[in-house]
């Protein structure tokens, strides 16, 4: 019988010792990923955890936001006051509160329906605004997601809403008019 080549043999032994080290860290990867991102993504704030859908989608930019539990919302919004709304949009009311370290928001109250329509729309726009920064628009400083509640708390701004500063009492006027046509 004759012998192998010694450099045939040494370059096969590479290529199934490579080929089982990639199978070994695929492994390890489809394993062990999921536990050090939710170590990656502990909660920022003291008894709300990371939602599930949050911790296998996590970006770079979802680290920079703080998971607030409900109770803490309602606590400052003032369990969600009439007095403390700021306005209503597409998605829902937005209310003002004030958190326990002093700071103002504005917690927008998206309306989820009881068959989880929204949740994917909730899931988008945190992603969305947490990665998009620029000086004009409000940073978004935390979410919520408990139970059938979804809310966004971004800084608050004063000084009116957006519509006041952008459309003066004119351009509204003629905005109306023409929708009456």
């Amino acid at each position: 019988m004759a012998s192998a080549n010694p450099n045939t043999v040494f370059l096969v032994f590479i290529v199934i010792l490579v080929i089982v080290i990639v199978i070994l860290l695929g492994i390890c990867w489809k394993f062990i990923r999921p536990e050090m991102m939710r170590k990656l993504m502990r909660p920022r704030s003291a008894g709300s955890e990371v939602p599930e859908y949050f911790s296998g989608n996590m970006s770079g930019n979802l680290r920079t936001i703080t998971y607030f539990d409900y109770a803490t919302l309602k606590k400052a919004t003032r369990d969600f006051h009439q007095k403390n709304q700021l306005g209503r949009g597409g998605f829902g009311p937005v209310y003002l509160g004030k958190l326990d370290d002093g700071r103002k928001v504005a917690v927008k109250q998206l309306s989820v329906g009881k068959s989880g329509q929204g949740e994917s729309e909730f899931f988008v726009e945190v992603n969305m605004i947490t990665s998009i920064q620029h000086k004009n628009l409000v940073r978004l400083v935390g979410c919520c997601s408990e139970g059938t509640q979804r809310l966004l708390v971004y800084e608050f701004m004063k000084n009116k809403s957006l519509d006041k500063i952008l459309f003066g009492m004119d351009t509204k006027i003629n905005i109306s008019a023409g929708e009456k046509k």
